[in-house]
């Protein structure tokens, strides 16, 4: 309790009346803060209403399992921050299984999209970017977050469809695929903030 009171003067440790119905499935130490924590920045005071206020907001690929995460579990190596669009208000570092308390699909996609564009990210700057770094979402969210316009969207899923040994039969697709990793994703992902934001 004290290492979550130092991260936040303001945390109230929630009662049974804030959480709600859901008081039995937030039944842990750790959700418990974490959730007290939420509320505590909140504009609503009953946790079924002010999940739905948060947003994932960033996430950091720590490299080694040194954070702790508001809640005080320790040993995160991928950590998220999420913001409030209500209140303006800011938690983190948080690890996924706190992100997942909020009970929100659209937080997990967002969790899930920062962790595709992570890893992109990570292979331009090492100069590994290529085939084994894409995934079908990591190709969709280069698309939402306006990387890719429509025909080199389809073009990166077309690819990613026909798989390596296929691709290298189509050599006019090949170079295409080649075009848009060098000349649009590669300078996009070296700028390193498509990651830091969410959708």
């Amino acid at each position: 309790m004290s290492n979550v009171i130092a991260l936040d003067e303001s945390y109230n440790e929630p009662t049974p009346r804030s959480l709600g119905d859901e008081s039995a499935h937030y039944g842990t130490n750790w959700a418990n803060r974490l959730i007290g924590l939420a509320l505590s920045k909140s504009s609503s005071q009953y946790w079924r209403d002010a999940k739905f206020e948060w947003f994932v907001d960033t996430f950091d690929d720590l490299g080694e399992p040194v954070e702790v995460c508001v809640c005080g579990n320790s040993g995160l190596r991928y950590v998220y921050g999420v913001a409030n669009h209500v209140t303006g208000a800011t938690l983190g570092p948080i690890g996924s299984f706190c992100i997942e308390r909020f009970d929100s699909d659209e937080m997990i996609e967002q969790m899930r999209d920062m962790s595709a564009l992570a890893r992109l990210e990570a292979d331009a700057k090492a100069g590994t970017l290529g085939r084994a770094s894409f995934t079908v979402r990591g190709i969709d969210v280069l698309h939402d977050r306006g990387v890719l316009d429509e025909a080199d969207w389809r073009v990166m899923r077309r690819a990613y469809r026909l798989g390596r040994a296929r691709l290298r039969n189509d050599p006019a697709l090949s170079r295409r695929v080649m075009w848009i990793v060098e000349l649009t994703i590669r300078p996009a992902l070296l700028t390193g903030v498509l990651a830091g934001g969410a959708a």
